[in-house]
């Protein structure tokens, strides 16, 4: 049985048969009520209660499927359809209209009630401001008369107490003033205590911290005036009994009174001397800025790295060394630069020249500029240099301590990581520099070799190119490096053994020295490579 036979005879059971509008679940129930009262078992009309069960799925079924039942009676008869939509499209509107007049009556009582409120609030405004003024005047006048009375009363009691003070004697009138005065600075002091109630806390916490103050600066006086005293003096007197780690234990305890640190340091150095360990011992000394421990670095360790060069030279001067550690020197160019004095400079042991600037290393560590000013103050502060050298406009030196100073303010990768150098006993450097075609702008690469004491090989470039062959290296003493344009880099080291090795780029043979021997000392340019002999 389809939906729409059964639409049918739930119609029928409720006597819809010949239904001519749209049904509601209201004239559903009505219908049903009707018929319940008809065909029900109560009424005992009927044997049993079929009917009644009939009406009543036919009422559930019309409920639960109002909206498809009306599509089908539309559907069967379309002018109830017509019909059924006109009738509601006039309830639609006629609820609009009674909806519109509904809110146009409550926006009427609503302008009305909103005018009358404002009218309440605005007369509670002017009564209440008449009478805060009132009050006001009210208030004025009563002030007004308490100063006329108060007025009064102390001119009356002025005149009373002149007439009073002018009857005593001169001895009366003293003493009167006396306490008078007295009164007067107790009344003041009470004064102020009310209105300052905390001033006797603070006064006493004022008075605390300034005992506490004293106290503090005393102890710190003797902790570090008075207490590393008596450290210092026992330090002194066992570093002059050569027991040097008791020594120690004072000159740290005695931290950083008077040369504590420089004590200290030499008690540390001679524990090295005696251990055999001399190189270690010259860099500690060579740590310390004192001249007397330079000159002991030097003995203990530089003496048998650093070799003097003794002349330099540049497209405009020409300077040596004479055996008395003074200078003698030529100026080549003598129209585009001016004269530069450095033969005033004594004690020279080594030199070094960039294009319009003379460096030379003093017996005492300092360096001596004579050219640009601006280097001349940046080396102004160097001391315990054992080693300079010069690459375009920047001095590099090698300090006793086994670090590496330059006068370059660059942020360049390589000079910035040679600070960090340790126990460096020789190196050597070398600058290239780059114009693209396309700018003005100069762009510096450095390559830079160095070696530490224990014959290790440090290296750095711009790109690492050899880093891994010169790392491998071993038992050296002594390195050269040398850049050439449209070359390229190659380096030479010297071992202890006096054989010598090398690498780069092999530009006419300068890297073909594996068969040298008996090599004191290596030089590189770009096309060539140059060996002493021990001979």
């Amino acid at each position: 049985m389809d939906f729409e036979t059964i639409i049918v005879i739930s119609l029928r059971d409720l006597n819809f048969d010949n239904i001519d509008h749209m049904l509601s679940d209201k004239e559903i129930k009505g219908r049903f009520r009707e018929l319940a009262m008809k065909f029900h078992p109560d009424r005992q009309i009927f044997e049993d209660d079929i009917y009644f069960k009939k009406i009543n799925n036919a009422k559930d079924f019309l409920l639960e499927h109002l909206d498809q039942v009306n599509q089908f009676i539309a559907k069967t008869n379309p002018q109830i359809l017509r019909e059924d939509i006109l009738k509601k499209e006039e309830a639609k509107a006629k609820q609009q209209k009674f909806e519109q007049e509904q809110r146009k009556k409550e926006e009427e009582e609503r302008k009305v009630w909103e005018e009358a409120e404002q009218k309440r609030k605005t007369k509670e405004k002017e009564e209440k401001f008449k009478r805060e003024e009132e009050e006001r005047r009210q208030k004025q006048e009563a002030e007004r008369r308490r100063k006329e009375a108060e007025i009064r009363k102390k001119i009356e009691e002025k005149i009373k107490f002149e007439k009073w003070y002018n009857s005593l004697s001169p001895k009366e009138k003293r003493k009167y003033d006396r306490e008078r005065n007295k009164k007067i600075r107790q009344e003041k002091k009470r004064k102020y205590l009310i209105t300052h109630p905390n001033y006797k806390r603070n006064k006493s916490i004022l008075i605390t911290s300034i005992f506490a103050l004293i106290i503090c600066g005393g102890l710190l006086y003797w902790r570090l005036s008075i207490y590393p005293v008596d450290f210092y003096k026992k330090g002194i007197l066992l570093y002059e009994n050569k027991e040097y780690n008791l020594a120690i234990e004072q000159f740290e305890k005695a931290g950083n009174y008077k040369d504590s640190q420089t004590y200290l340091k030499r008690s540390q150095g001679e524990i090295l001397i005696s251990e055999g360990k001399l190189h270690e011992a010259g860099f500690l000394f060579g740590s310390i800025n004192n001249f007397e421990e330079y000159q002991r670095s030097k003995e203990l360790l530089w003496n048998d790295y650093v070799v003097s060069q003794t002349i330099a030279m540049s497209n405009d001067y020409m300077v040596a060394i004479k055996k008395d550690g003074s200078l003698i020197g030529e100026q080549l160019n003598k129209k585009e630069h001016e004269y530069i004095d450095f033969l005033s400079w004594k004690n020279i042991t080594y030199l070094a020249m960039t294009s319009d600037t003379i460096i030379g290393l003093g017996s005492d560590g300092r360096v001596h500029v004579e050219g640009k000013s601006s280097l001349k103050n940046k080396v102004k502060g160097w001391k315990n240099i054992v080693q300079i050298y010069s690459v375009g406009d920047i001095v590099f030196g090698l300090k006793a301590d086994g670090t590496i100073v330059h006068t370059s303010s660059s942020n360049n990768k390589v000079l910035k990581e040679i600070k960090n150098w340790k126990n460096i006993v020789n190196f050597d450097i070398a600058e290239s520099t780059y114009s693209p075609y396309d700018s003005d702008n100069t762009y510096y690469y450095y390559y830079v070799a160095g070696v530490s004491v224990d014959g290790k090989v440090y290296y750095l470039d711009d790109d690492n190119r050899y880093s891994e062959t010169i790392l491998t290296w071993s038992d050296i003493k002594m390195v050269s490096l040398s850049y050439g344009e449209w070359i390229g880099i190659h380096i030479v080291g010297l071992k202890n053994d006096n054989t010598v090795v090398a690498c780069g780029t092999d530009y006419s043979g300068v890297c073909k020295v594996d068969s040298w021997k008996d090599v004191i000392q290596v030089h590189t340019l770009p096309t060539y490579t140059f060996g002493l002999k021990s001979d």
